[in-house]
């Protein structure tokens, strides 16, 4: 006998106890005889559940013929747990011979199985709290355990009537085999209960769970869960009273304390009394807080108010509790009629109404039940200078400067602009223009623009009061304006010679309402004006000269300065350029060769002060450039001085003071001989005038007259440059002289004697000579 399909074991998978399993078989008859066998009951099998259909009863076996099959379903079905196990099957065949019946066993095959044990349970049945705040919570720990051999899967069914009061952690989940899980239990009030709360409909679901289970449901366990929800103490909310400007911000401090010897987990609940449409107070940390075991935990709350509250002095000064406050308000409201509860009252300009204060509060549950509350009372005053702007600004140019506001809540504004110079340091404020109304789109910045200009160097603080047309609210910022001289006003450029006058216009507006009068200034002392001082009238333009005449050549930069007392300081920036004078004035002389003539040139001084010119003969500007100075010498040598120094007092009226310097021209050559005339003073002053001399032939002289037996002498002087050997002669018997040749130095005299007979009565010359030379003739006459 053998099984189809052809197999030595019939294994059953592991089971739960109360669940079955059926494997199908066919017993074949593999022989060429027909067999007969019973299939007896095996208590082996059958105490750990395990049993087949058919059954062969006592007295009649089963009979098959050859490669006959006999249909055979075994079950396993398990009452208690069993231990993997594998058992025989046998068949005991029947075998005939010699008239008797024998019986033998004969194996088919093993069976194999296993089952389970499943049990969990809880460690308690029901869970009792005491008195719980409000809001707050308290947790307790039930143990769910694995008894059994089988992962098995749990599921909490949650109170259909406290699901917001109770809840566990896991709700569900696995539990391994002979293993625990920790179920904390949550019972969270959520408000005042008179008695104590019953919760006896959770239910715990247990399934097993894997490849070895069929996941249907083995059991379910019930928790009952006990409590009651209380109010808060009065005594223990702390209250934390603020009071700032609206639009700034105030800290305060609050702490909790663990007293436990485990860690907190908290989440700070923030709720919102007035207004009820915003919060300003903000409380950190926030989200989910750790208090560490005996440890404390400071919290932070920061008073941010956008809108004002109503004056309380009571409130500002910290004087009320929150009961009290909570009276007040209460009675606001009964005194208005009205079903308010934030304590508004109305203003005098019939502005939506303001808070009698700001309020809010933080409710922070502890895992033992209790509650730490803080109240949070706010009083935002009226609004300090929330912005303050800086700047520089140049005398006389109108600026536009712009105050950036940010809109703070998210409405549309509307202002109404005022504005005040609470400080200035000059005399005479600036001159403010700024629109009188503003408008700010809703959470958005925008610029504030206004001009602002001054005649005159100051510091201004301007406040700008931006009042809303809808709230009883203001916003307040400040200018704070430095008003400076320009650099420079403009540039004025002169370019002259030295002592010719060089002139320009410059044009001057009084944009004030008053006549202004400006003092001229200049650091270039050569700088005049016309007319000094300037006066212009009101909105109208002056016109003021300014002339250079410079004494001295070069180019530089200066300033011109014109000071009023109504319109300040007006600076220009003078450019000048000034030419080295030329020759400025000439003188022609015309002079005898041996005599010299005198000419007196005269000259005028501009400068203001006194000074003392020292004149010397210089070579001609031509005679200079063609590099004949050697050449050129007896030129300069020619002219004289009659004065080495001259001293003239400073041009007071600006018209020039008249000095003269004489000189002298002796000729040495019969030539046009040229030099030049150079007045210079220590301040560097310098005059030039070109000397021309012309030199004529040596002109007669005479007559020189003779006494009968005496003589004359004549005087003679050698003009040249040279020592000159000259002849003397007569050209009358009646006349004599010593000698007839006379040697002279350079520009060295002698005197010449003539002798006249005594008998003589006649008229003659004497005659000098040199070479190349016309004569010098002298006449004579003896009387």
């Amino acid at each position: 006998l053998e099984l189809s399909p052809s197999s030595d074991e019939i294994r059953f998978a592991p089971l739960i106890k109360g669940e079955s399993a059926v494997k199908h078989v066919r017993i074949v008859n593999r022989t060429e005889a027909s067999l007969e066998f019973f299939l007896p009951a095996s208590p082996n099998l059958s105490s750990r559940g395990i049993s087949w259909k058919p059954l062969s009863s006592e007295t009649k076996p089963f009979s098959l013929h050859p490669r006959q099959e006999l249909p055979l379903e075994v079950s396993f079905k398990p009452a208690l747990s069993i231990p993997e196990f594998s058992l025989p099957l046998f068949a005991e065949c029947l075998v005939k011979r010699g008239g008797l019946t024998y019986r033998f066993p004969s194996l088919l095959c093993h069976i194999a199985a296993k089952s389970f044990e499943t049990e969990v349970r809880l460690s308690q049945p029901s869970l009792a709290f005491g008195p719980i705040v409000v809001n707050s919570w308290a947790t307790q720990i039930v143990k769910l355990t694995n008894i059994g051999e089988l992962f098995m899967h749990f599921k909490f069914k949650t109170s259909t009537k406290y699901s917001q009061m109770v809840s566990l952690s896991p709700s569900e989940g696995l539990l391994h085999p002979h293993a625990d899980v920790p179920i904390e239990v949550t019972f969270r009030p959520t408000e005042v209960t008179q008695k104590r709360i019953v919760v006896d409909d959770i239910i715990c679901l247990i399934k097993a769970s894997g490849a070895s289970a069929s996941n249907v449901e083995t059991s379910s366990l019930s928790l009952t869960v006990t409590g009651q929800g209380v109010a808060q103490p009065s005594d223990s909310v702390q209250t934390l009273q603020f009071s700032t400007a609206v639009r700034t911000q105030q800290t305060k401090t609050f702490q909790v304390k663990n007293s436990k010897k485990y860690d907190w987990s908290t989440t700070p609940l923030v709720a919102c009394e007035s207004p009820k449409d915003a919060m300003y107070f903000l409380c950190s940390p926030s989200g989910r807080v750790t208090i560490p075991a005996n440890q404390k935990v400071t919290f932070q709350v920061t008073y941010s108010p956008l809108t004002m509250t109503r004056a309380s002095s009571s409130v500002r000064e910290g004087t009320l509790s929150a009961e009290e406050v909570d009276g007040v308000n209460r009675k606001e409201q009964r005194e208005r009629g009205d079903g308010a509860c934030n304590g508004h009252l109305a203003d005098k300009d019939n502005h939506p109404r303001l808070p009698l204060f700001h309020a809010a509060s933080v409710f922070i549950p502890l895992p033992d039940g209790e509650a730490a509350t803080c109240r949070f009372i706010g009083q935002a005053t009226e609004p300090t200078v929330e912005q303050v702007v800086d700047a520089s600004i140049v005398c006389r140019e109108k600026q536009i400067q712009a105050i950036k506001i940010r809109n703070w809540i998210p409405v549309k504004q509307k202002f109404d602009v005022a504005y005040t110079i609470t400080q200035c340091t000059g005399d005479t404020p600036p001159q403010i223009q700024a629109p009188d109304r503003f408008e700010l789109p809703a959470s958005q910045a925008r610029e504030y623009r206004f001009l602002a200009s001054a005649f005159k160097p100051c510091a201004a603080v301007v406040q700008f009061r931006f009042t809303s047309r809808e709230k009883a609210d203001f916003y307040l910022a400040e200018a704070r304006l430095t008003f400076t001289d320009p650099e420079t006003v403009g540039t004025i450029a002169l370019e002259t010679t030295v002592r010719q006058l060089a002139k320009t216009k410059v044009l001057v507006e009084n944009p004030s309402t008053r006549k202004a009068v400006f003092q001229c200034q200049s650091n270039v002392t050569d700088v005049c004006f016309s007319p000094s001082p300037l006066e212009v009238p009101p909105g109208a333009t002056g016109a003021l000269e300014v002339s250079l005449r410079a004494n001295v050549s070069g180019a530089g930069e200066g300033t011109i300065v014109l000071t009023s007392d109504e319109l300040g300081t007006y600076k220009y920036l003078l450019k000048y350029s000034v030419s080295a004078g030329e020759i400025e004035k000439h003188a022609t002389f015309s002079a005898p060769l041996g005599k010299e003539v005198s000419e007196t040139l005269r000259f005028l001084h501009f400068a203001k002060k006194p000074t003392t010119y020292l004149a010397t003969i210089d070579f001609a500007p031509d005679e200079t450039r063609g590099g004949g100075r050697s050449k050129a010498s007896g030129s300069v040598e020619n002219f004289f001085l009659e004065n080495k120094s001259v001293a003239v007092s400073g041009d007071v009226e600006n018209r020039g003071t008249e000095f003269a310097v004489g000189v002298r021209f002796a000729p040495s050559k019969l030539a046009e001989t040229k030099a030049t005339l150079v007045l210079r003073s220590a301040e560097g002053f310098e005059y030039k005038a070109l000397l021309i001399g012309r030199a004529q032939p040596p002109q007669p002289q005479g007559p020189f007259r003779l006494g009968k037996g005496k003589c004359i002498n004549i005087d003679f002087r050698n003009p040249f440059e040279t020592q000159t050997e000259f002849s003397l002669q007569v050209d009358r018997p009646c006349f004599s002289v010593e000698k007839k040749v006379v040697k002279l130095e350079a520009r060295k005299s002698t005197t010449i004697s003539v002798q006249v007979k005594p008998d003589a009565r006649d008229a003659g010359r004497l005659i000098v000579t040199a070479d190349g030379i016309p004569p010098w003739i002298f006449y004579l006459k003896a009387d």
